[in-house]
Parts: structure tokens; C-alpha cells; sequence
């Protein structure tokens, strides 16, 4: 028969001390100078009681602290109970953890947001709604204006197509036929694959690149084409160079002083 030698037990360590801190903060949300109004309750202990001096609450404090900015950093105030839990989902997943002498046991987070808040926070909604419609807006111009460049003003006929089309009504008279063509005379002139058009650009930047002395002398060399192709009136149109200043006169007496 085999005997248990039973072995009394000795004292047990004490857990440690775990103390309750509340404190009031604001936190930045993910608009600028618009923050939460938040309350925090966190239960936090001395990692090592043997160097416990230092140590205080508002070391546990500060770690949860770093753990909900993060968190609320990503958050709008408009949406305040989703911000909360965010937060304390936030801490539930980091908690508990030690830091600086201080082990955070456990920590939870109340939001508020004042009326002043709110009202501003919905005031730059409605700025950003109408961003984003007026951006909507020139897009939608912008692809306009290009499909009647390259269909609807791509030649007379299609634009006294697309007139039809568009005022099924009001027929398409002759001088709304001439000043048709005149507009996609226009707007084929300007148009950028125009090789006027790409030879007046080519001719602007190549006058950027000269120095101010050499502009003059290309201008001056223009007007003499003008004129050499019959087009005086052009050449007249022509920017002048501004005049030099005339040097100052000196005024010296030759005659001695008797």
C-alpha cells in the first residue's frame, strides 16, 4: 500500500490591489476643431508592487487614452453611438495590458457631443454635399460639351440634326441654319486638334522660353511679315517694346571761375 505524504500548504500570494479611476477628456473625431465629449472608467493595478513609487492612475490613464484617439479619430460626431462602440471594442481588444508600471485591467468609454458640435458637424455636411453636387454638375458640363464638340458640332448637318432632335417644335429655319454652320466653323477652329491650334500653342511657348530682348526683336520681325503680305492693319495691332529711358543730362561749367 503506497502512502501520500500530504504536504501542508503554505500562504498564498494576495492578488494585487486593483484600483477604479474616472476621468473626463475630448477627443478628436476625424473632422477638424469638431470632438467627442468623452467619460472614461478604467480599473488598473501596479505591475510590480515592489516598485510601486511613481506609479499612479494617471500613467494607466494616459495608455488608454492613446488606445481611443485611434479609435475616434476615424469616427464623425454625427454618428456617436457607433463611435462609442468602436471605442470600447477598441479597448476590450487591447485590455488588459501593462505599461509603464501599470497594468490597465479593464476600461470602458461614455461619448457625448454638445448641440454647438452638432450643428456645426451638420453644416459641414451640407458644405460637402455641395461639393460634391457642383463637382457632379461640372462633370456632367464637361462630358456634355464634349459630345457636342465631337458629334453634335462635328458639321453643319449634324448640328442641324441634333437642332431638330432637340426642338422637335421649332423647325430649322435658314438663319438659324447659317449661324449653325458659323458655330461649327468656330468650334472647329479652336479646336485642339486644329493644327492652327497646336501651331498658335507651339508659337506661345516657344516666345516664353525667349528672353525679354529677343520677344522685341520677334515682334518687330512679325509686323515686317504682316506687312510684307499686305497686312499693315495687323502689323499696327502689334504690341510695341516699351521705350528705353533716356539717360540723365549732366550739366557741367567748362568756364573757370575767375
Amino acid at each position: 500500500m503506497t502512502w501520500f505524504k500530504l504536504r501542508k500548504a503554505g500562504p498564498q500570494p494576495e492578488p494585487p490591489a486593483v484600483w477604479t479611476y474616472q476621468f473626463h477628456d475630448y477627443l478628436p473625431s476625424r473632422d477638424d476643431h469638431l470632438a467627442f465629449v468623452a467619460q472614461f472608467r478604467l480599473d488598473w493595478s501596479v505591475e510590480d508592487p515592489a516598485r510601486a513609487s511613481g506609479v499612479s492612475d494617471l500613467l494607466a490613464a494616459r495608455h488608454v487614452r492613446r488606445i481611443v484617439q485611434q479609435a475616434a479619430a476615424h469616427a464623425s460626431v454625427l454618428r456617436m453611438s457607433a463611435a462609442e462602440q468602436d471605442i470600447n471594442f477598441a479597448l476590450a481588444a487591447s485590455l488588459p495590458c501593462s505599461t509603464d508600471g501599470v497594468c490597465v485591467v479593464r476600461a470602458q468609454a461614455r461619448l457625448q457631443v454638445d448641440e454647438e458640435t452638432l450643428e456645426a458637424a451638420h453644416r459641414l455636411k451640407r458644405e460637402r454635399q455641395g461639393q460634391v453636387h457642383d463637382a457632379l454638375q461640372q462633370e456632367r458640363l464637361r462630358a456634355r460639351m464634349g459630345f457636342m464638340r465631337a458629334e453634335a458640332l462635328r458639321d453643319p448637318a449634324a448640328a442641324r440634326l441634333y437642332w431638330l432632335l432637340e426642338h422637335p417644335n421649332h423647325p430649322d429655319p435658314l438663319g438659324q441654319a447659317k449661324a449653325l454652320e458659323e458655330l461649327v466653323q468656330q468650334v472647329g477652329l479652336w479646336s485642339n486638334e486644329d493644327r492652327w491650334v497646336t501651331i498658335a500653342q507651339l508659337l506661345h511657348r516657344f516666345i516664353e522660353r525667349l528672353p525679354e530682348s529677343r520677344r522685341d526683336r520677334l515682334v518687330d520681325q512679325l509686323g515686317k511679315v504682316f506687312v510684307e503680305y499686305g497686312h499693315s492693319d495687323l502689323a499696327g495691332k502689334l504690341p510695341q517694346p516699351p521705350a528705353a529711358p533716356s539717360p540723365a543730362l549732366t550739366v557741367t561749367d567748362d568756364h573757370p571761375t575767375p
